[in-house]
C-alpha cells in the first residue's frame, strides 16, 4: 500500500511540476526559457520512472524506500561523473586549449556566400539577393582590416541578412563617401537578435580575437532589440567583463550550451522578425497610448545605462571611439512634436501597449543613450527622431528596411558624419 501511495505522490508531483504549471502559477513574465523547459521536462522523467518504480512494486510488502534511494544515488553519481567528463573534456577549466572557441565567438557565420529570393518581402523583380559574411566573420567591401575606418554593430537592422551586399546602408555611405572624395570603409559586424549585452560578448569574445582589427570608430546601431531583450532579461545576474577573465560559469560546456539553446528557441522576439506583416498592415494611427506613466522600465533602462558604459570601456581599451547611432519602427512616428502610433496591441512586460506607447518607451531608451553620450562626450546621432521613412514603402515589416530605406539610412548618416567633422585619420 506504501508503494503505491509513493507512486501516486510521484504523478502528482507531475502534474504540479511542469513547463505548463510553472508558467501559470510561478513565473513573473509568462515565459519559460528552453533550457528551464529541458530541465523541468527532465525533472518530470525522474519523477514518472519514479512513479513507475514504485507502482511496480505495489505487491511487494517490502518498504522500497532505501532500495530506491540506493538506485536513485547510484544513477545520480553516474550523471555526475559524466557531466564532470564532458566539462573537462569540452569546458574551459585546464587552461591548456580553450574548448569553447565555438560557443565563445557567439558562433558567427563565416565564410559564407548565400542566395535569397526577397519577393515574398518586398518587390525586387523576382532578383536573388546576395548575402555573404567572410572568413573573420564580418560583412563589407573593405580590402584589409587595418582600412577599416568604422565597425558598424547591432542586430538584424544592421547585419540586413535579406538586403543585397551592394545596398545595404554601410555600403550606400561608404559610396557617397567615395564620390565626396574622402571614402569611409565600414565593415558590418551585425548579428540577427543582439542586444547590447550580445555586443559585449562580441567583442570580448569575437571581434578582440582579429588580429589588425583596429577600427577608428565602433558605430552602435541601437534601439529595437534593447527594447525587446530588457523587456525579458535585467542581465544583472550576469557578470560582464571588460578583462578576459571569465566567470565560474562562462567556463561551462553546459552554461554555454543553454545560453544558445536559449537564444535559438526563444519566440518571445517574435514581434521583430523578418516578414512580421501582421502589424505592417495596420494603418490606422492614434494619439493616445493604453498606458499613463512609462516608470515600471526605469530598472531595465539603468540596466541599458550600465550596459553602455561597458560597451564604451571595451571600444576605449581596443583604441577606437564610440559613435551610438538610433534606430526606429514603423509602428509609431513622431508629428509635430506627438508621438503617433498604429491602432495594434500586444503584450510588454506584462502590459498590453500599443504604438503610442512604444513610441514612448522607444524614446525613454533613446535619451538615456543620448544622456550617457553627453556625459561621456561620445557622438550621438538620433537617427530616430531626424531621418523621414515613408513607412510604406521603407520598411518591408515593423523594423527591417527595404533597399529604399536602407538608402535613406546610408545617405543620412554620410551627412550626419560629414557635419561632424569625423576624424579618420
Amino acid at each position: 500500500m506504501q508503494n503505491k501511495t509513493l507512486s501516486l505522490v510521484f504523478i502528482i508531483l507531475i502534474f504540479l511540476f511542469n513547463p505548463y504549471t510553472w508558467i501559470q502559477f510561478f513565473d513573473q513574465d509568462g515565459y519559460l526559457k528552453f533550457a528551464s523547459k529541458l530541465i523541468i521536462l527532465g525533472l518530470d522523467l525522474f519523477f514518472f520512472i519514479s512513479a513507475i518504480f514504485f507502482y511496480s512494486k505495489r505487491k511487494n510488502p517490502n518498504n522500497q524506500i532505501v532500495k530506491y534511494i540506493k538506485l536513485a544515488s547510484f544513477n545520480s553519481a553516474g550523471i555526475l561523473l559524466c557531466v564532470i567528463v564532458l566539462e573537462l573534456i569540452f569546458g574551459d577549466w585546464v587552461g591548456i586549449k580553450n574548448n569553447l572557441d565555438f560557443f565563445n565567438n557567439l558562433a558567427i557565420k563565416k565564410n559564407t556566400y548565400q542566395l535569397y529570393n526577397v519577393d515574398s518581402l518586398y518587390d525586387n523583380d523576382n532578383k536573388k539577393i546576395l548575402y555573404k559574411r567572410d572568413k573573420f566573420g564580418l560583412r563589407g567591401s573593405y580590402k584589409k582590416l587595418k582600412d577599416i575606418d568604422i565597425l558598424t554593430m547591432g542586430g538584424s537592422t544592421t547585419d540586413q541578412r535579406f538586403i543585397d551586399e551592394e545596398k545595404t546602408w554601410q555600403e550606400v555611405l561608404h559610396k557617397k563617401s567615395h564620390l565626396g572624395g574622402q571614402p569611409i570603409y565600414l565593415a558590418n559586424a551585425g548579428v540577427d537578435g543582439q542586444s547590447t549585452y550580445g555586443h559585449i560578448k562580441a567583442i570580448q569574445h569575437w571581434l578582440s580575437k582579429i588580429e589588425d582589427l583596429k577600427p577608428k570608430y565602433y558605430l552602435f546601431y541601437l534601439g529595437v532589440n534593447d527594447v525587446w531583450k530588457d523587456t525579458i532579461d535585467l542581465y544583472s545576474k550576469d557578470k560582464i567583463l571588460i578583462s578576459d577573465e571569465k566567470t565560474f560559469f562562462e567556463r561551462s560546456i553546459f552554461w554555454n550550451s543553454k545560453i544558445i539553446l536559449n537564444s535559438i528557441f526563444d519566440d518571445r522576439v517574435r514581434h521583430i522578425k523578418h516578414g512580421n506583416f501582421s502589424d505592417n498592415e495596420i494603418n490606422e494611427w492614434v494619439d493616445y497610448g493604453l498606458l499613463e506613466n512609462y516608470s515600471f522600465i526605469n530598472p531595465y533602462l539603468r540596466e541599458y545605462k550600465k550596459r553602455l558604459i561597458t560597451l564604451n570601456k571595451l571600444v576605449q581599451k581596443n583604441g577606437s571611439k564610440t559613435i551610438i547611432v538610433t534606430n526606429t519602427n514603423n509602428l509609431f512616428k513622431t508629428v509635430e512634436n506627438k508621438i503617433i502610433g498604429k491602432n495594434t496591441q500586444f503584450i510588454y512586460h506584462g502590459k498590453m501597449i500599443n504604438g503610442v506607447d512604444y513610441g514612448h518607451i522607444y524614446k525613454l531608451f533613446h535619451e538615456t543613450a543620448r544622456l550617457f553620450c553627453a556625459e561621456n562626450d561620445i557622438i550621438f546621432i538620433n537617427l530616430a527622431q531626424e531621418l523621414v521613412f515613408n513607412y510604406d514603402e521603407d520598411f518591408y515589416d515593423t523594423v527591417h528596411n527595404t533597399p529604399s530605406g536602407t538608402q535613406k539610412i546610408g545617405h543620412f548618416l554620410y551627412h550626419s558624419i560629414k557635419n561632424i567633422n569625423l576624424d579618420l585619420n
